[in-house]
Formats: structure tokens, sequence, C-alpha cells
């Protein structure tokens, strides 16, 4: 009789215990389902009509790919923990989707010339070593505060958007972001949110002094102004568009 009772507590357990295995599994299926969507609903809904898809971080520096929402079953996500950089070289940049290419301090690859897709390069601290070398169809940019600064034989470009801390003695000459987007178009990505020890972050403003907010899902950049130059060519005029942070104290 004890030996029954036994057997039948021992198939309860066996039970009980493939239950709990199952329950977990489709506790995690939920969590990563769950949060793709919301990962993709936010990537819809707060990047105007584009999607952003995050391909590559490294060390500071952001790949992302800016895919027009009609092709958003195209979504592809590498992450690479170490922060060699010798990594950057081991990514795939021959099936890269990627366009843009943001870099808080520029990270040497050999791949770059590779990426059928990739068109801009921006470098957020302005500092380029004297070896860069990259495909001249890709356009490096810096802000415009580092483009006399930059010493190089490569042609370096001024980022006609640039995001500013807005307060005395912030780091990197005040530069926190820097892009470059089409005259008369919207700004297509919007950069993570600045972080100031003692303040609260409230949004971009067109002034220093934060009195008009830059609305993302309908202000556009100054539309295209050609003019001449010496060589008596007909050239597109540089126009900045400057955003400043507003900071509530805590």
């Amino acid at each position: 009789m004890s030996e029954v009772i036994k057997k039948m507590k021992d198939k309860k357990s066996k039970i009980n215990f493939e239950k709990i295995i199952i329950s977990i599994c489709i506790l995690i299926t939920a969590i990563l389902v769950i949060s793709y969507i919301v990962y993709f609903s936010i990537a819809i809904f707060n990047k105007n009509i584009y999607t952003i898809v995050i391909l590559f971080v490294l060390g500071g520096g952001i790949i992302i790919s800016v895919v027009p929402m009609t092709i958003i079953g195209l979504v592809h996500i590498v992450k690479h923990k170490s922060k060699r950089q010798e990594n950057i070289n081991k990514f795939d940049w021959k099936e890269s989707v990627c366009k843009k290419l943001y870099m808080r301090t520029y990270i040497g690859g050999k791949g770059f010339n590779t990426a059928r897709t990739l068109e801009k390069i921006f470098v957020i601290d302005g500092k380029l070593p004297a070896d860069v070398s990259i495909s001249k169809d890709v356009k490096l940019y810096v802000s415009s505060v580092h483009k006399g600064r930059t010493k190089l034989e490569q042609t370096v470009l001024p980022a006609n958007i640039s995001y500013n801390y807005n307060y005395e003695d912030s780091e990197n000459y005040g530069v926190y972001f820097i892009d470059d987007c089409d005259y008369g178009n919207k700004i297509e990505y919007i950069p993570a949110n600045p972080t100031r020890e003692g303040y609260t972050f409230d949004g971009w403003y067109k002034e220093p002094e934060c009195i008009n907010k830059w609305n993302f899902e309908s202000d556009t950049l100054p539309e295209e102004i050609k003019e001449v130059n010496e060589n008596n060519e007909e050239e597109v005029k540089f126009q900045e568009t400057k955003l400043y942070a507003k900071w509530n104290k805590q």
C-alpha cells in the first residue's frame, strides 16, 4: 500500500514539475513578445514616418538604420558587448541597411567602405584621427563648432542640426548631438534625452531662452537656398538649425 502511495506522489510531483517548466516557458515567450510589440510601437509612433532600427552598439557609438515604414518587416538587431575596436570590423557591413552612423567618439573600421547603403557618418565630439579614410560616397560630419578644429585631408562637413546642452561649462563645447537632414524637411531621428545632475530635461527649444519649443511632428528645417560662390558656381547655402535643451531644477 505504501509503495502505491509513493508511486502516486512521485507521478504527481513529476506532473507538477512539467507544468512549472511549461508555465515558465510560456511566461518568457509572453514577455519577449510584449517587449517586441512595445519597442516596435515606440519606434513607429515616436519617429515621425520612420522606424528607427538599432543595429549596433559599441562604446558610445550607435549605428541606426532609418527604414521607411513601408518596409517595416525589415528588422535586424545586432549587439556587441565588447568595447574593443576590432568588433566593428566583424560587423557585416555588406548586409547592413544602415544609412546613418552616429559616434560619440570616432571608432575606426575597415568595413565602412563595403557598406552599400551608408550615406553619412557623424562624430559628435569632433575628434578625428589624421588617418581617417572612408568611401567617397559617404559624407563625414562634425558640428559647426568643431569644423574649424578638424585637420584632415578628407572633406569634413558641418552638420546642419545641432542639439545643445544650453548651460555654462557643459562638455563638448556645449554640443550634445548632431544630425543632418534635407532642407525643408522634418527631423528624421530624435536622440535620447540628455541628462544633467540636479535638473530634469524639459524638451528642445528654438532659442537659448527656451521660449518656442521645437515640434518634431510639424516643424521643418529652413528651405534650401542656393547662392553663387567665388568660383561663380551655384551651391546650396549652409543653414544650421540649433536646438537648445530646457532644464528645470529639481
